[in-house]
């Protein structure tokens, strides 16, 4: 019995041991702090679901099918440029290239045209903007709470005739606030 008693007092002080963190001090658990679980439920700034934003990763924004099948398929990856990620889905027989990028501050935002879309009210704080709404594309700002703009647009070829590119700008809007909420 005299074994048993001190064996489990070796595990248990093995395993309090592993509760520290690498430098030694006790808190760094599974659990998540009451700081933590706070921020993660209150108003979501670019910076925090962008990182910096020099090297801003456009492309992680979207999953790897970032819209629904009934949207589109995708025909192209994600492809990555310094200030956007682009991909193409063909939506209704048509081939729609889609971007996601190009962030901006209210100030830049002065004089281009946009209004909030009333009919989605997504969580955190967040906003979005309907902006040029075509024949041939659609355009959607995500406007996060230290009011930068995310520019999310859907440009269909204006040759084939027109589609509803706002659907798949709708879509893949979603798919980055379902993307910057989860992360």
């Amino acid at each position: 019995m005299v074994r048993l008693m001190a064996a489990l007092g070796v595990l248990v002080m093995a395993l309090a041991g592993c509760s520290k963190s690498a430098g030694g001090s006790a808190g760094a658990s599974a659990v998540p702090t009451a700081e933590v679980v706070k921020e993660a439920a209150g108003p979501l700034t670019a910076k925090q679901a962008l990182g910096d934003f020099a090297a801003a990763d456009y492309c992680g924004l979207l999953d790897d099918t970032p819209l629904p099948a009934d949207i589109g398929a995708m025909i192209s990856s994600p492809s990555r440029s310094s200030d956007y990620c682009q991909f193409k889905v063909r939506a209704s027989g048509f081939e729609v290239e889609v971007r996601v990028g190009y962030l901006h501050d209210s100030e830049a935002m002065k004089g281009v045209g946009h209004t909030e879309d009333r009919g989605k009210t997504p969580p955190r704080g967040l906003a979005i903007e309907r902006g040029l709404e075509n024949s041939d594309s659609c355009g959607r700002y995500l406007r996060f709470t230290d009011n930068m703009w995310l520019t999310i647009g859907a440009v269909g070829n204006s040759l084939a005739g027109k589609g509803d590119w706002c659907r798949v700008a709708d879509a893949t809007v979603d798919a980055v606030i379902r993307h910057v909420i989860a992360k």
